[in-house]
C-alpha cells in the first residue's frame, strides 16, 4: 500500500493533510467524516496514530483538527478494501 502525504507534523509524528473546503457547506464535523478514510488510510501505511486535518474555507477561515487513529473504523476500511480488490480484480483471491 502507498500513501500520498502532504506531510507529516515535525513536533508529534502525525499525518498532515490539507484541505479546501467552500464556506457554505462547511462544517468540522462533515469535514473529519469526508476525509475520514483518508486519514485512516494514510496512519495506517504510514503505521502513525495522529492526523492532522488542516483546512481553509473560501471565507478565509482556517481550522486544525487532530484526528486519531480509529482501530474499528481502519479495520473496516481494510476489509473494504481486500474484498473490493478482488471484485475488480477476479485473478487475484482475496486475503483471508
Amino acid at each position: 500500500m502507498v500513501a500520498t502525504l502532504d506531510g507529516i507534523v515535525a513536533a508529534t509524528g502525525a499525518v498532515f493533510e490539507s484541505k479546501f473546503m467552500l464556506p457554505w457547506s462547511f462544517s468540522e464535523e462533515a469535514a473529519a467524516e469526508k476525509y475520514m478514510a483518508q486519514l485512516q488510510h494514510n496512519m495506517w501505511v504510514t503505521h502513525l496514530r495522529t492526523s492532522v486535518l488542516s483546512i481553509i474555507t473560501g471565507g478565509g477561515k482556517w481550522v486544525e483538527i487532530t484526528i486519531p487513529m480509529d482501530p474499528l473504523y481502519l479495520s473496516v476500511l481494510v476489509s473494504r478494501k481486500r474484498s473490493s480488490g478482488a471484485a475488480s480484480n477476479p485473478a487475484k483471491r482475496p486475503i483471508s
